[in-house]
This record gives structure tokens, C-alpha cells and sequence, in this order.
């Protein structure tokens, strides 16, 4: 048996044992085979995947773009290479995967969404909502698709044309509360208060222990705070905990008992806001 052919037989094997989650047994097979023909791409591209799904992502990427040096023409590892770059931060060298994988496979699904993504986040936007568009020519209903271009019409100042994308969204998919949340940030950057503030509700975290804990205790409406306790928590994320911490002086002078629950880092500044 040629070194090859029994290259290509451990392959075999080693993709068995990756399917059923042995990853550790089939990381040895793969690295075995890479030592027995260096030249197997398959063996590169499939490391590469185990090694991104372990966050070894450095690593990843080198055996990715190996297998791409081997097999030009082959899209899968040009995608995820550039998923790769991403996720590492690197989103230029990211671009540069996805748009070899669409010059070789120009109805790449996968290659146009994560080009969109990518290229939101460089804040080209007009571009990336064009990345979007190529996709939904596609594929009209993808709801990841049509979720990112809502969002790439509100950073491109198209507030027209996000409002009947979030709606096409919701209609789509009603439970999907990031949807509702950015339809209300978009009403209140709009200055429609009232359509704002009652979709932003959706903010609040939906899993979780913290979020278990929040659901548990009736929520404040307005009302008189004299001897009441009030739980506060960075649901919304730092930025707005930082922002509206400012508020809570003002809720203790109304004559609540003020509590806090969230990220331990936070207890001291907030601490320090009220006697």
C-alpha cells in the first residue's frame, strides 16, 4: 500500500471519529495522515475545522489556507478561513477570503453572508447591505440575511427602508426579540417614543440565571418608590449601565431602597453613587 492510498484510508477513519465527537482521537488520526502525504487537503481543511472549534483559531487558519494552496479551486476552506480571520479580528484579510470564494462560486450563501457581516463591520454598509441583496436573490426569506440588512439600512441612515425590513422580520419571525429591540432603537432614534420604548422592552436578557432572577420580581411602572425596593441590573449591557447610573441617585431621593445585580466590577462605582 502506497503512503497514499493509506493516507487516504486513515482520512476515512479519522472523519468517523469526528463525527462521532472523538475529537481528540480524530486530531491524531488527521495530523498522522498530514505526515504521510503533506499534500492531503482534505486532512488540512478538516484539522483546520476541529481547531477553530476547540478556539484554537491561529492554527486553524494555517491549515486552512494550507488546504487552500493545495486545492485553489476548492471554496469551503477560502470560507472558512476568511470565518477564521474574523473571528481573530483580521477583518480585511477576511474580505480578501470572501471575495476569492465568490470569484470561484458567485452563489456561495454562506461566503455572501459572511462577506455582508464582515464588511458591516469595516462600517461599509452600502456594500454590505449589496453583499445582503446577492443572498436574498437567492434565498428571500433567510431571516439571518434579512436581520443583518435591516441593520446595515439603519447604520447607512436609510431609516425608511430598516423600518419595513424589521417588520418583513418580525412577520417572518415574531420570536426573534433582537428584531423587535433594534425596530424600537430605530423608533426612538426616529423620536417615536412610544412604538420605542415599548418594542426596547425586548432588551432584557431572555436566558440565564440573572435573567431568571429578573423575571421572577414584578416590574417598576412608575409608581410611588417610598419604602419600596428597587433591583436594578446591567441587563442592557456596560454602556447603558454606565450611561443611566446617573438615575440612581434620584430613585433613592424618591425614597426606594436601591440594589444592584450584575457585573461584580460595576459594584464599586455604583456603590459610590448613593450614601
Amino acid at each position: 500500500m502506497t503512503a497514499r492510498v493509506q493516507a487516504q484510508t486513515l482520512f476515512e477513519k479519522a472523519r468517523d471519529h469526528h463525527r462521532q465527537g472523538q475529537a481528540a482521537v480524530a486530531e491524531g488520526a488527521y495530523r498522522e495522515v498530514i505526515d504521510l502525504d503533506p499534500r492531503h487537503a482534505g486532512a488540512h481543511q478538516a484539522l483546520g475545522l476541529l481547531l477553530f472549534d476547540r478556539g484554537e483559531i491561529s492554527q486553524a487558519i494555517d491549515h486552512l489556507a494550507r488546504a487552500s494552496e493545495i486545492l485553489p479551486e476548492w471554496v469551503e476552506p477560502q470560507v472558512q478561513r476568511g470565518q477564521a480571520l474574523q473571528n481573530l479580528g483580521y477583518p480585511e484579510e477576511a474580505l480578501a477570503c470572501f471575495d476569492r470564494a465568490l470569484a470561484l462560486r458567485p452563489d456561495g450563501q454562506v461566503a455572501l453572508y459572511q462577506r455582508g457581516l464582515v464588511l458591516q463591520s469595516l462600517q461599509r454598509s452600502d456594500d454590505a447591505i449589496a453583499s445582503f441583496d446577492a443572498l436574498l436573490a437567492l434565498q428571500p426569506n433567510l431571516v439571518p440575511a434579512l436581520f443583518s440588512r435591516a441593520n446595515a439600512l439603519v447604520e447607512a441612515g436609510r431609516f425608511d427602508e430598516a423600518q419595513a425590513a424589521y417588520e418583513r422580520v418580525i412577520a417572518l419571525q415574531p420570536d426573534l426579540a433582537d428584531a423587535v429591540r433594534n425596530r424600537g432603537m430605530l423608533a426612538l432614534l426616529r423620536g417615536d417614543f412610544a412604538n420605542g420604548l415599548a418594542d426596547y422592552e425586548h432588551r432584557r436578557p431572555r436566558s440565564g440565571p440573572k435573567s431568571a432572577l429578573i423575571a421572577a420580581i414584578p416590574e417598576w411602572t412608575g409608581g410611588d418608590l417610598t419604602g419600596k425596593s428597587l433591583l436594578v441590573s446591567d441587563a442592557s449591557g456596560l454602556g447603558d449601565t454606565l450611561q443611566f447610573c446617573r438615575y440612581l441617585p434620584m430613585l433613592v431621593a424618591r425614597g426606594a431602597q436601591v440594589s444592584f445585580v450584575g457585573h461584580p466590577r460595576l459594584f464599586r462605582l455604583l456603590g459610590s453613587l448613593v450614601p
